[in-house]
């Protein structure tokens, strides 16, 4: 296998991303060592193709990886039962998940609060970033399922805080503040 040892995978195309779950697993697969993945981590998606079950199959199969960039769309549903299936899953302690551009709305808070707090469980998660253009409602969203998340892990509330980027408004959750 061509490449079998790659550990890092950092894509920008500056353009539109369509990347599907099938497309990402198979990429995991041919990959197995990959501790990174990031694609267009400066310029997002603009739309997710890849769905929160595309994420917890990656994060299930791919038990190296410790740095994740992509796109979710947050419009695909997950129920409770896929959720708990996940709860064996465990995270490096220094996991990072970067859900550029993805959007969220209010009716997903409580399943991504949830999905956070099952992949978090057993991780020291110190850093949750994200990237929202101009989408205040969206960020406040995110704001919320954060929070959700760290209540249900026990964990003290912790700051959230814009950052300076050229490219986006630039957000950093800090897990253990």
């Amino acid at each position: 296998m061509a490449f079998s040892n790659l550990h890092r995978i950092d894509i920008n195309v500056f353009w539109f991303v369509e990347l599907t779950n099938e497309e990402l697993l198979r990429l995991a697969s041919v990959w197995p060592r990959l501790e990174e993945l990031l694609i267009n981590e400066n310029s997002g998606w603009s739309a997710g193709g890849i769905t929160l079950n595309g994420l917890v199959q990656l994060l299930q199969t791919s038990r190296f990886l410790r740095k994740v960039a992509l796109t979710i769309n947050m419009h695909s549903f997950m129920d409770f039962n896929q959720l708990t299936a996940i709860l064996g899953l465990t995270l490096p302690p220094t996991f990072s998940l970067n859900v550029l551009d993805s959007l969220i709305d209010e009716d997903s808070v409580p399943t991504m609060a949830t999905l956070l707090a099952c992949i978090a469980s057993d991780s020291d998660l110190s850093l949750w970033v994200f990237c929202m253009d101009t989408a205040p409602d969206h960020c406040a969203c995110w704001h919320g399922a954060f929070q959700r998340a760290q209540v249900a892990l026990g964990q003290e509330y912790s700051l959230f805080t814009e950052i300076d980027c050229p490219h986006h408004r630039l957000y950093r959750f800090s897990g253990n503040a």
